[in-house]
């Protein structure tokens, strides 16, 4: 009868059959082992929306051992771009007798996510497995575009489609806005090769949450 890997990972589940392997101590890219890349089932995104994506894995293909490794990334097309929501998450086993085993865990960045594994999934065999993970869209023109997320050699395309009024850089300063869980962090990247762009004034005003910013100049 099978088990139910127990994930303290959000949205991450595991099934496996107990075993035993070697440890390897040398890092391992496994990425092969996705088997299936998905996202939301709509039509288009714009700017500033969010896309789930669900990425299954296996070991049918390679083994996991100690240090291995897989990477999900993703690729911008255009002026449209995709960024992914900061989090990072456990990856849990829970074996025969109830007892937890963390086998691992997997962090999403801006640019991409790694899931590893440390010597615990040695003792598992026949595992399988799904990670969930938001990203951000961003296309600043009126074009439509499709940037493309990587799982291994799955790759899926998003129809990103174009604003209405396009958004507009003002000087040499971008701002984006960036949701992480329960918060909204802003990022604000200054040209160096601008150092004339002395000051930045950001104001939020609440309920209406409203945005605006100043340059102050010499």
């Amino acid at each position: 009868m099978g088990k139910i890997l127990v994930g303290f990972a959000f949205f991450c589940f595991l099934f496996f059959a107990q075993g035993a392997r070697n440890v390897q101590a040398a890092i391992m890219d496994v990425s092969d082992n996705f088997v299936s890349l998905n996202v939301d089932k709509k039509a288009a995104w714009y700017n500033d929306e969010f896309v789930h994506v669900r990425a299954k894995f296996s070991d049918r293909r390679l083994a996991f051992t100690a240090n291995s490794i897989m990477e999900i990334t993703w690729e911008k097309a255009g002026s449209a771009s995709l960024q992914g929501i900061k989090e990072k998450n456990r990856l849990v086993i829970q074996d025969e007798a109830g007892e937890d085993h963390e086998v691992g865990q997997y962090v999403v960045n801006k640019d991409g996510v790694i899931i590893s594994f440390n010597n615990e999934i040695e003792d598992f065999e026949n595992v399988t497995g799904q990670v969930d993970f938001d990203l951000q869209v961003k296309n600043k023109s009126e074009k439509r575009e499709y940037p493309i997320v990587y799982a291994g050699d799955l790759t899926k395309n998003l129809h990103v489609g174009g604003q209405n009024e396009p958004v507009e850089e003002i000087g040499s300063v971008n701002i984006n806005g960036i949701y992480d869980q329960d918060n909204i962090s802003w990022e604000i990247n200054i040209d160096p090769d601008k150092a004339e762009y002395d000051q930045i004034e950001v104001e939020n005003t609440i309920p209406e949450l409203s945005f605006r910013w100043k340059i102050f100049e010499d």
